[in-house]
């Protein structure tokens, strides 16, 4: 994200006099008034000891940033501000526009620290909502900018993906020529059975064997043309096939290589359709249309050249037209019907997320009574994308007619030109085999004319399909894994040093945290919603990098430690487990494919699942639905134990792990987990306090830091955060006692 904007340079001259000549380090726009009433030319310019704002092209505030203290973004609707202390005193510095709202994050971090006196340090990894080259909004949604979009990088990559089918490719075009030249061979055959089997133009007898012998080179070019064009068929069916496997599977496996945050960041049905749909498009593309127009091509050239070598002026007339018909469709096609199927892509990407949100919410729906209103929701997002559908075919049904008359202008000239011409007006000889054969051929170019005509529709589908794959497949993997990366069988020691991370950079959620534990320590986390306890066990995990600071395990650097060897040693237990489609045994064995039966029921057994898994019609060989539906909450979260144990591992963590359980199922999980932390370093997160005073140690997480650390009796003297916190549960718990009494 930019940081440093580029000043005129005379104003430039003029902040740096207020700024003691200091150099510019960071200059971002303040594009709003400070009272955020009208729109502003403004700047807020930081140099090493001071800043500046800036309106209208004059110096309004300079202020040393030693004076100031708690720099403070905060984000309104439809504008934010800058704030900080000065003098004791809360000053606006600057307002500005949503747009600009991260930028401000990370500059209200700058100065934080600059104010403290230390070194800047910040992790600048968003990315810009408008294209580095013209400065327009990108797509939302995307890194694609409407105009600076290179549509030869998606062309380049579409044919990089047939490469490994060349020989596939070889064959089809060596077929397409064959096919070209036997389409080529009628036109001459109709012409010598005009001017010879017919004696038309020579005055003379018919001759009938010829004639037979002709018909029969015609019938046998159609059979001829139906067998090649059937291993044509065939062969790129096949090639189809293949690219839409090979496709679907690499951006499947870039999917699975992303960060938590980038698939959470983004809707499941964007990322379905992606998956699914725009590569279709694109095999559609590659399958029908760019072998059609490379055989529509070599058709075109190789019948301009023969009309023109028959009658170089009749086949001026016949290609005049085509210039205009083309021009008209390609401005068409770049300023009205493109952005019409961007944007239906964009409303059929929000159709299937808002469809994908009511299916998995269905229950909510119906507790609540809001199936017409999720109904209506749907009907208008359809209708939405109807009427674009509509908008677009309509002005294509315009389009399309009068390109065509105007490609057909020339055939009509032409016909009239040539009749003209057997009737001896011109002074120039044609028979009427020979007009015959011309108009033919001249048809025949109009068929690769219009062919070429509907291209740019499919193109231009395929087009924004492979961009939209390829911001996927370019996108920069966030958890990279090092070429030397290292298998460590873990023995449990943690250590944070100095971590700082947040899910946006400008936004630290835990803020240079420091800890060390033990092998085979408990760690209870504590503290309130949005603390960062989530946050901590992910980075113990790897899903997210640490954007300041690092974390050991056993001495070694967590990065260095292959991602893959890393969490098949940690085991998750989370407060909503998920079950996946099939049978329960094939659950159970998730974590361990070449797990034997015996150790999944040993599993299931620990676990206390074993006595509900018999029971059922099936046993272990029962059908689990979609997200495990027909489980209760405490059997899923028996069943995600068993998988857990299973799979023996080396560290654990327990995310609210028996929240929301009666305290017969609570009894039973609690049992489970227990045998499961034995001897295991375990991270335990819990809103429950008192399922948490087992632990070795508590870590209370507040505002991003460990404000405090020790035994539940400790912390119970200490008094502090987590004092209050269990004071107020305890004080709950006899309020409901009270209420069911």
């Amino acid at each position: 994200m930019i940081l440093k904007y580029e000043l005129d340079s005379a104003l430039e001259v003029e902040v740096k006099k207020h700024l003691n000549n200091e150099d510019i380090a960071y200059c971002v726009p303040a594009d709003l008034s400070i009272d955020g009433v009208s729109k502003s030319n403004g700047w807020l310019v930081i140099g090493t000891s001071c800043f500046a704002t800036v309106w209208e092209n004059e110096v309004d505030r300079v202020e040393p940033i030693s004076h100031c203290t708690d720099f403070k973004l905060t984000a309104m609707v439809g504008n934010g501000f800058l704030e900080c202390s000065i003098d004791g005193r809360p000053v606006i510095i600057a307002r500005f526009t949503m747009e600009h709202v991260a930028r401000y994050g990370y500059i209200a971090q700058i100065l934080n620290q600059m104010c403290k006196g230390k070194s800047v340090r910040v992790s600048n990894t968003e990315e810009e909502v408008r294209c580095p080259k013209c400065g327009r909004m990108m797509i939302r949604g995307t890194n694609i900018c409407p105009k600076c979009s290179n549509k030869g990088s998606a062309v380049k990559r579409i044919l990089k993906m047939c490469v490994p089918y060349w020989y596939i490719v070889a064959a089809v075009l060596l077929l397409l020529g064959v096919s070209t030249f036997i389409s080529l061979q009628p036109p001459k055959i109709y012409k010598k059975i005009i001017d010879e089997c017919l004696g038309i133009s020579s005055g003379v007898e018919g001759n009938f064997p010829l004639l037979v012998k002709y018909i029969g080179l015609v019938i046998a070019c159609s059979v001829l043309s139906w067998v090649v064009n059937v291993f044509i068929s065939v062969l790129r069916t096949n090639f189809g096939a293949s690219l839409t496997r090979d496709m679907r599977g690499g951006l499947f496996e870039k999917i699975q290589s992303l960060s938590l945050g980038y698939v959470l960041n983004h809707k499941a049905g964007d990322i379905i359709n992606r998956v699914t749909r725009d590569t279709q498009r694109i095999r559609q593309f590659v399958f029908t249309v760019s072998i059609n127009i490379v055989q529509q091509l070599v058709l075109f050239v190789v019948l301009c050249v023969l009309l023109l070598n028959k009658n170089w002026i009749m086949a001026l007339i016949i290609l005049i037209p085509a210039p205009v018909a083309f021009r008209l469709q390609t401005y068409l096609w770049r300023r009205v019907l493109g952005p019409m199927y961007r944007k239906m892509h964009r409303e059929d990407d929000n159709a299937n997320n808002l469809l994908h949100d009511i299916i998995n919410g269905i229950r909510v729906v119906k507790i609540f009574g809001r199936e017409e209103n999720e109904v209506q929701r749907y009907k208008n997002a359809s209708r939405k994308i109807a009427d674009i559908s509509i908008k677009a075919e309509s002005k294509w049904a315009y389009l399309w007619p009068v390109a065509s008359f105007i490609l057909n202008l020339g055939m009509y000239a032409v016909t009239f030109l040539g009749c003209y011409i057997i009737m001896g007006n011109m002074g120039m000889a044609m028979t009427l085999g020979e007009l015959i054969e011309f108009t033919t051929l001249a048809q025949m170019v109009y068929q690769p004319m219009h062919s070429l005509m509907m291209a740019p529709r499919v193109i231009t589908d395929a087009m924004i399909g492979m961009q939209r794959i390829n911001e996927i497949m370019d996108q920069k993997v966030e958890i990279e894994e090092k070429e030397d990366a290292v298998k460590h069988s873990i023995c449990g020691e943690i250590c944070f040093e100095n971590v700082t991370f947040g899910y946006r950079s400008y936004e630290p959620v835990l803020k240079d945290v420091s800890f060390t534990v033990k092998q085979g320590e408990m760690i209870g986390l504590v503290g309130k919603s949005g603390a960062g306890k989530s946050t901590l066990t992910n980075l113990v995990s790897r899903l997210y990098d640490v954007q300041e600071g690092r974390i050991l395990i056993d001495g070694v650097d967590i990065k260095d430690i292959s991602k893959t060897d890393l969490r098949s040693q940690i085991g998750v237990v989370l407060q909503e487990p998920f079950l996946f489609t099939g049978s329960v045994f094939d659950n159970i064995r998730y974590a361990r494919p070449d797990a034997t039966r015996e150790e999944v029921i040993r599993a299931a057994m620990i676990a206390n699942a074993h006595s509900f898994i018999v029971n059922l019609p099936d046993g272990y060989d029962s059908r689990v639905d979609e997200g495990g539906n027909n489980f209760s909450t405490g059997e899923k979260q028996r069943l995600a134990i068993a998988r857990c144990l299973l799979s023996n591992p080396k560290m654990l963590i327990l995310d609210e792990a028996t929240s929301a359980l009666d305290l017969d199922t609570e009894a039973l999980i609690q049992e489970a987990l227990q045998r499961l932390v034995k001897g295991k370093t375990t991270f335990a997160i819990a809103h429950r306090l008192s399922t948490l005073k087992n632990a070795d140690r508590l870590f209370v997480i507040d505002n991003g830091q460990i404000a405090e650390m020790g035994t539940h009796d400790e912390l119970m003297r200490e008094k502090g955060i987590y004092y209050g916190l269990v004071i107020a549960q305890r004080s709950m718990t006899k309020i409901k006692r009270r209420e069911t009494e």
